[in-house]
């Protein structure tokens, strides 16, 4: 009898322990329609939970993504005195995206089952937020205001194996669920693209139709820019690629031609300038006649404005002529007829001192 007094005491120490751990009341099995990965997901290298972060674009493109690291924080939420195992997103809570989709799966690893038998069985609760800020990337706008929840179940199975279970779900705790709420793996992030259209145009009769004229723009990020650009239209120009807070974009237009930089992050300021080109003013146009690299500019850009949502765009004009002398000026009239006069005055004296001889 004592013997089984003694039994019965460790049976429900053990009972206790394990209620203490479970937050109370029984262990709510997890709803497989909820958990991500998990025993559900096939085998091939996939991970065994994970979360999805998406891209949308606004702006004047479309399917533009960013290529940068991802970062995030986990935080448990083990009482005061107790340590949980470590879940952690990624690689260390970052993760690297390369700009080619809209769309990643980011692994949640989630320790295996003997990280929590120390503990007992339970259920054991952490938080997943995505956290960035505009020093990350340009006119990215991160998904820092949405909370996953990560609760990890540690129990006995049927067989009175110890195993864990993981659910991911979004929204505020509710640990009276039972199943977990509809689970929600998405983190969204926007990207903000612009563009600037640089069209050339030339006026008056000296300005050459088939001269090309440098235009120099420089693009200038509070933030590193994580997408290429692109460039279109009658030009052609360096480089395009990411990875830059300022840049200088080189292009030479003839008269009527159009040159488009694309995928610019909102907020990138830009100043367009010419080169090669002595500026004149309207005055000076005669006295340059002859200086082919003479022209009065208007259209430069020289106070930084900044890229938004709408196309930006620009027109840089080259303007040079005089007026050419084809005909009588009306100035000069009287003294032709004065002139006029005083021919016809000496012909009529002429032909008098003939009659008289």
């Amino acid at each position: 009898m004592k013997k089984f007094l003694m039994i019965l005491m460790a049976i429900m120490l053990v009972m206790v322990n394990v209620a203490a751990l479970a937050d109370g009341g029984d262990i709510p099995q997890p709803d497989t329609g909820d958990v991500l990965g998990g025993a559900l997901r096939a085998a091939g290298g996939a991970p065994e939970y994970s979360i999805t972060k998406t891209y949308s674009t606004t702006g004047t493109a479309e399917d533009v993504y960013p290529a940068e690291t991802l970062e995030f924080e986990v935080t448990s939420g083990a009482p005061e005195g107790t340590t949980y195992p470590t879940i952690t997103v990624g690689t260390n809570n970052q993760f690297e995206v390369d700009g080619t989709t809209n769309t990643y799966t980011i692994p949640v690893n989630v320790p295996d089952a003997n990280a929590y038998k120390t503990l007992g069985a339970g259920r054991y609760h952490y938080t997943v937020k995505e956290t960035g800020a505009e020093t990350t990337s340009q006119a990215v706008i991160y998904d820092t205001t949405k909370t996953f929840n990560v609760d990890v179940y540690a129990y006995y199975d049927t067989n009175k194996a110890f195993v864990r279970e993981a659910v991911i779900y979004a929204g505020t705790e509710d640990t009276t669920s039972n199943p977990i709420p509809t689970k929600d793996d998405d983190f969204e992030n926007t990207y903000e693209v612009g563009e600037l259209e640089v069209k050339k145009t030339i006026s008056g009769n000296l300005a050459d139709p088939e001269k090309e004229f440098e235009i120099e723009v420089t693009l200038s990020s509070a933030n590193n820019v994580a997408s290429d650009l692109t460039f279109s239209g009658t030009a052609t120009a360096g480089d395009v690629s990411k990875n830059w807070t300022s840049k200088t974009i080189k292009f030479k237009l003839k008269g009527g031609d159009t040159f488009t930089i694309g995928k610019i992050p909102m907020g990138v300021t830009y100043t367009i300038k010419e080169n090669g080109i002595t500026n004149i003013t309207a005055e000076q146009q005669i006295e340059k006649a002859n200086d082919l690299n003479a022209y009065t500019i208007t259209g430069q850009v020289e106070t930084a404005k900044t890229i938004g949502k709408a196309k930006a765009s620009e027109e840089i004009t080259n303007t040079k002529g005089i007026t050419v002398p084809t005909g009588i000026a009306l100035d000069t009239v009287p003294y032709i007829l004065i002139l006029a006069v005083a021919v016809i005055g000496l012909a009529k004296l002429g032909l008098r001192k003939r009659e008289e001889y």
